[in-house]
């Protein structure tokens, strides 16, 4: 992610000088051979050079040491989901941050990806009907994710590094589309002989306040990577599987014919993931998140909106974990 970062801000604010800190020095020099910039020595050392904003992108069990830092030191910071791998102090992070006013945006990408923002326009134009049901799924095996590093070395296999909460990335774009959660349930276990202290499959039920009961499926199994969702509406289907780039809508009113709609991302023009050929089709989300912080940080004014839905996200994820561990 930090990576991912790093790009971005060349894209988007060339002029910008970067400076960077990780507690492995491997990683350090891996980013200066990439890009110019300035390695610290500790990570309180970046005060002195008065950061414009920063990036957090380490294990969420370390999140909040640096929120606290970028808060003490009156940063506006970007952190990636979930905020936080536990939920006593969020409260506290929200107040310390809205009385100094500053900006800070809790990542989420998916809100900012071609296919939800196509599936919004499709829902609310109203030509569906209501969405009564949706069915989502996405799965890699762990492993794969990145092929570059050992899997045990990964956050999403360790609890102590705050893996097992990444259904927060999916429950984001669900409560963007659908509004407020009325009842969740949630099933989750260990089934591989991987590694891990985490679950390696999630499952999700849930109930939206004025929409429509959707079940979420979540693992680190599947073989092949698979991201996919169906959306059961009044009059019609919404399709989509990842990195096709269209939707497919079934419409009643267009004679119960299937049609393609095209989503807006030029994959073409992405870098891929890092280990992983052909897997530009996620970078165009991350490159809108990024971009958006940086709009909110040129209008110098607190805008809660991110930070509340990234607290909200992770209230009702960990306490639903948390409660079948």
């Amino acid at each position: 992610m930090a990576r991912r970062r790093l790009r971005h801000v060349d894209e988007l604010m060339s002029h910008a000088s970067k400076i960077v800190w990780d507690i492995r020095p491997d990683r350090m020099a891996e980013v200066s051979d990439l890009f110019e910039v300035t390695k610290l020595d500790n990570a309180a050392q970046a005060a002195d050079y008065k950061p414009y904003c920063m990036f957090i992108s380490v294990p969420p069990a370390s999140h909040e040491q640096y929120i606290e830092w970028a808060i003490d030191n009156d940063i506006p910071f970007m952190v990636e989901q979930p905020i936080s791998h536990k939920v006593d102090r969020l409260s506290s992070i929200f107040e310390r941050v809205k009385a100094k006013n500053l900006t800070a945006h809790i990542s989420n990408n998916h809100r900012h990806s071609a296919r939800i923002r196509k599936i919004k326009q499709v829902i609310n134009s109203g030509q569906l009907g209501r969405p009564l049901s949706a069915m989502v799924a996405a799965g890699e095996y762990l492993p794969d994710w990145h092929s570059y590093e050992p899997y045990t070395d990964y956050y999403p296999s360790k609890k102590s590094m705050g893996g097992g909460l990444d259904a927060v990335c999916e429950i984001d774009w669900l409560r963007d589309l659908f509004g407020e959660i009325e009842r969740i349930n949630c099933m989750a276990g260990t089934y591989s002989r991987l590694d891990i202290d985490t679950h390696d499959v999630q499952q999700f039920c849930m109930k939206f306040k004025d929409g429509p009961q959707v079940s979420l499926h979540i693992d680190m199994l599947n073989r092949h990577y698979h991201a996919e969702l169906r959306i059961i509406c009044e009059e019609g289907t919404i399709e989509h599987r990842m990195p096709d780039k269209d939707l497919r809508t079934f419409s009643v009113a267009n004679g119960k014919k299937w049609l393609k709609v095209p989503l807006e991302d030029d994959y073409a023009k992405m870098p891929s993931m890092q280990g992983k050929k052909n897997f530009n089709f996620v970078e165009p989300m991350y490159r809108e998140d990024t971009k958006y912080f940086f709009e909110q940080l040129s209008k110098k004014i607190f805008d809660p909106t991110s930070l509340i839905s990234g607290i909200e996200n992770i209230n009702i994820v960990a306490n639903l974990i948390h409660s079948i561990e």
